[in-house]
């Protein structure tokens, strides 16, 4: 992956094989039925866990987020009470589990925002709380102003990575993302 990405960077005209390789697709099945199960676009899945631990299932952030959607102890909580299931600890490690808990905040998202994609997205970074707050700001009139005034320079980087990453899993996958 890394050598298809270094290669796409000088060649952004490069075979779809090296795009591939750069945005690939693991976990097909976990992805695939925690999308069903809360009814997200599994390419959106794919997007943020590229971002989020590069697909490491043992990554763990200076914050203290775990696993390949990088979800911090405190949300693991919350989103244990909200689905109203025992989730140990350690589960964040666990692909499966650690998919099935980022995937069903992103339908959170989703829903709270009633699918603004670029709010969900800013909030799985920088928090729904942050977002509200953004939004609420005197000087945001706008989508424009909102994304200039976002107060994470780490939220807006991650949202336009993020989206950016969505949008070539849209091109590479559209129509095909329940292919392994």
């Amino acid at each position: 992956q890394a050598i298809a990405e270094k290669y796409i960077q000088a060649h952004p005209r490069a075979p779809l094989a090296f795009w591939q390789l750069s945005y690939p697709r693991p976990y097909s099945d976990t992805v695939n039925a925690a999308a069903a199960e809360f009814k997200i676009d599994p390419l959106l899945i794919w997007a943020v866990m590229r971002q989020e631990s590069r697909y490491d299932p043992e990554a763990l952030s200076y914050a203290g987020a775990r696993g390949l959607m990088q979800i911090v102890p405190s949300t693991q909580t919350w989103i244990a009470e909200q689905l109203k299931e025992d989730i140990l600890p350690g589960a964040a490690y666990i692909p499966k589990a650690n998919i099935r808990m980022g995937t069903w905040f992103l339908h959170f998202l989703t829903d709270y925002f009633k699918g603004d994609l670029d709010l969900v997205i800013a909030a799985y970074n920088g928090g729904a709380g942050s977002v509200d707050q953004w939004q609420a700001d005197p000087r945001v009139s706008n989508r424009d102003d909102l994304l200039r005034w976002i107060g994470f320079g780490e939220t807006r980087e991650y949202l336009e990575r993020v989206s950016r990453g969505y949008r070539v899993y849209q091109e590479l996958y559209a129509g095909r993302s329940n292919v392994k």
